[in-house]
Parts: C-alpha cells; structure tokens; sequence
C-alpha cells in the first residue's frame, strides 16, 4: 500500500500460502519502495530524501528487514 509520500509492500513465502502476510519494511514518511522477489534475493527499489531517484539494492531472502545487508545494484 502506499500515499504520496509513504509506501509499504507485504509478502508471503509462496511455498507457503497460508502464512500470514509480513511487512516488508515499516512504513517511513518519505521512504518509498517496490521489492521485486528474484531466485534467491530480492530488489528492492527504494527512494527517500537523498536518493530522489531511487536506488536498486539487491538484498537476501533471510534478511532484508536489516538495510546494512543490502547491497547497492544500480
């Protein structure tokens, strides 16, 4: 979900359809992000006050809640 200024996505592991939907990251005011699932990762498009382009990261499945594992894709 999102607002002009704001986003959030929620995801579910798809070899388990009946978990409950997590939180990708806790919404911030003026912190958006789209996370794409690949393979064994995700990207993530991510876009704040100094990044007014956005950033690609690409970070692992276990542990993206922690931004010091993400690692800079474009």
């Amino acid at each position: 979900s999102a607002s002009s200024t704001t986003a959030d996505e929620r995801y579910i592991p798809a070899d388990k359809p009946l978990e409950q939907f997590k939180v990708f990251l806790p919404r911030v005011q003026d912190v958006e992000y789209s996370v794409y699932p690949h393979k064994e990762k995700f990207f993530v498009r991510y876009k704040d006050k100094e990044n007014l382009n956005g950033k690609i990261y690409e970070t692992p499945l276990t542990s993206h809640e922690d931004r010091n594992t993400w690692k800079e894709f474009l």
